[in-house]
């Protein structure tokens, strides 16, 4: 899909701004508000790896050492959907306490990632949180509700 059927979203330049300044960077929100697309094309433009935890394979491996994982990532890297793997928090924390450099890491995870105990004591001080919401788009003069934008397939 070529960016120029994208509505660009402000969360964009937030998060490009939070990377300059804190080492772990996390976009959370609700299901299909467009964390991931946001992510990585991001990442892409950025030179971010992407690792997703929606594969099995990838989860498996983080769960089972969360810290061995983190050691063979190649940095920068975008991690998508941590939640589903709260044992990484506290290896996250090493890491950083290690002297990563900002940017290093930007993740996604659902709005109840924030509830998930490993993340707030461990990265606390650590993270910067941004918030994904739903895009909403003024209706333009003419066009009825519910009525498609001419060229635009998605927004991000």
């Amino acid at each position: 899909m070529s960016s120029a059927a994208l509505f660009p979203r402000y969360l964009s330049r937030v998060v490009r701004e939070a990377l300059l300044d804190s080492p772990v960077v996390l976009v959370n929100g609700p299901r299909q508000c467009g964390k991931t697309t946001l992510v990585k094309l991001l990442g892409t433009e950025l030179g971010y790896d992407y690792v997703s935890f929606d594969d099995e394979v990838q989860r498996a491996s983080a769960q089972r050492d969360p810290v061995g994982f983190l050691d063979l990532l190649r940095l920068p890297v975008v991690l998508d959907e941590v939640q589903m793997v709260p044992g990484l928090f506290p290896a996250l924390k090493r890491v950083v306490d290690s002297g990563t450099a900002n940017g290093q890491f930007l993740l996604t995870g659902s709005a109840s990632v924030m509830l998930v105990p490993q993340l707030t004591e461990s990265l606390a001080g650590r993270i910067c949180n941004q918030a994904s919401e739903g895009v909403v788009i003024p209706r333009p003069r003419g066009h009825s509700p519910g009525q498609r934008y001419p060229g635009v397939s998605l927004l991000v």
